[in-house]
């Protein structure tokens, strides 16, 4: 790889080769990523990175909600990642351990929906993505560095964003 060719590496590069199965668990037949282990390698590749829960209006714009309840009591959560001045946003539904829609869900359940969408709106940048899609490993996976060795460092974070005084604007096809 060039020194261009490695100024040029997006965040989804950078972001999907990193594995990140330790920080994994097996709950029934699925397996989760940590919210806090996701945040903290997003944070130590892309530290000016940063999220937002989606608020819904509930009954009046004066009182919202980080949720939104259909007719039939389901609720759903939404989440925005920006990464390098990219934003992506994830929706999902509140879901039980198995996977189901949980009718008029409390406090609790509302939560750790919002804390999955978190952490699979920071898989749209390319971290962990590869869960969701049914591999074990990311393809061209970068070792982990080591939490007790004080020498390893995560790579540095590749490109140019707008903040960049030699940034020149996005790319467009001509």
């Amino acid at each position: 790889m060039t020194a261009t060719e490695t100024a040029t590496e997006t965040a989804w590069e950078v972001l999907s080769r990193i594995d990140v199965n330790e920080h994994t668990s097996l709950k029934d037949k699925y397996t989760y990523l940590s919210w806090s282990h996701a945040w903290g390698e997003l944070k130590r590749y892309y530290p000016s990175s940063t999220f937002e829960y989606i608020m819904f209006d509930y009954h009046d714009p004066a009182h919202r909600l980080p949720y939104c309840m259909d007719k039939n009591g389901y609720a759903y959560v939404g989440c925005t990642v920006t990464v390098d001045g990219l934003s992506l946003t994830e929706y999902l539904p509140v879901l039980d351990n198995k996977n189901q829609p949980i009718c008029k869900p409390n406090s609790w359940e509302i939560n750790t929906a919002l804390k999955r969408c978190f952490t699979k709106a920071i898989a749209l940048h390319g971290l962990g993505y590869y869960i969701y899609a049914g591999e074990d490993i990311p393809e061209g996976a970068v070792p982990h560095p080591s939490a007790s060795d004080p020498q390893s460092e995560p790579p540095k974070k590749y490109g140019k964003s707008s903040k960049d005084p030699e940034w020149a604007g996005p790319l467009t096809k001509g």
